[in-house]
């Protein structure tokens, strides 16, 4: 919690041991840090071996510890590394290091917990219109400059789903574009909210005229961020493979290190629509009604 006040978006590793414990393991500890950017990687290689990139940097004079009451303890488990009995500082200080040279394209995802294996379902869902099974929620990202989308959520309780979207760049008339919606959607009381912005006022009235109920997003860009990205990493958000282009999105979805230079943290304006529409239904009706341990966003 600290350190996210003091330096922003505070990225936390993990190490997983193999097996279905470490497994077991992992997924409490990141239910524990719901909300933060916290990813879990696996274990190879012997301590000595995952030790030895950081050491030699060590070696060469390339690291400076801050002063503070810890580095006694600290000094004296790398002093006596490899055949001290504590050895969780030296883990610790290898998979930082690790983390901080891994500069890839990866790092610049918004949502790098998304995972195309464990994030993705095949089959669709029967009985969708069915209020006694399925919350179900209708996002809208609709402008006059960005193309028009819609995304169909169905959440049980448990796993929020994304079983439809509806992308179109052309621009056409608000009617038309309601028309659009009311196929995409169904009947209004099949939906429990759309979720749209209340700059889309025009929009929002046809909509309201037809009977759909309409809940103002929440645009707390950087919360919302971490509200997917902890439902993306306890595999509590799936998509259905149908949704290609959120799908596309969510791949190439990265910060902008320019605004970051600047200590603007958001993400590029680019291909962001169906990214956008996620986030903000997941934000505004989704994430609040679960109970997440500490440290969890409100």
């Amino acid at each position: 919690m600290t350190d996210n006040a003091k330096y922003g978006n505070v990225k936390i590793r993990l190490p997983q041991d193999p097996g279905q414990a470490g497994k077991a393991q992992i997924q409490s500890y990141i239910n524990f840090l719901a909300g933060f950017n916290v990813k879990a990687l696996p274990v190879t290689g012997s301590k000595e071996t995952r030790a030895e990139p950081v050491a030699a940097q060590w070696q060469a004079g390339n690291f400076d510890v801050i002063a503070a009451d810890w580095n006694d303890e600290y000094f004296s488990q790398l002093e006596s590394f490899p055949s001290s009995k504590f050895k969780d500082m030296v883990d610790a200080t290898s998979d930082a290091f690790a983390e901080l040279v891994q500069i890839t394209e990866r790092d610049k995802l918004v949502y790098p917990a998304f995972d195309s294996l464990t994030n993705i379902y095949c089959e669709d869902i029967a009985d969708k219109t069915d209020t006694n099974k399925h919350r179900r929620y209708i996002a809208v990202e609709y402008s006059s400059i960005a193309p028009t989308v819609f995304l169909e959520i169905l959440d049980d309780g448990n796993i929020v789903r994304v079983e439809g979207e509806y992308f179109r760049s052309d621009k056409v008339s608000v009617l038309e574009n309601t028309e659009n919606f009311v196929k995409f959607a169904g009947l209004p009381d099949s939906v429990i909210y759309v979720v749209l912005d209340e700059e889309a006022e025009t929009f929002r009235n046809e909509l309201r005229n037809r009977g759909y109920r309409l809940k103002s997003a929440d645009n707390d860009v950087r919360n919302g961020i971490a509200k997917v990205s902890t439902m993306f990493s306890l595999n509590k958000l799936i998509i259905n493979q149908s949704c290609k282009k959120l799908i596309e999105q969510l791949q190439i979805y990265i910060w902008d290190e320019k605004a970051a230079e600047r200590g603007d943290e958001k993400p590029v304006k680019d291909n962001d629509t169906l990214c956008e529409a996620l986030r903000k239904v997941i934000s505004t009706v989704v994430y609040n009604k679960r109970r997440f341990s500490a440290g969890s966003v409100q």
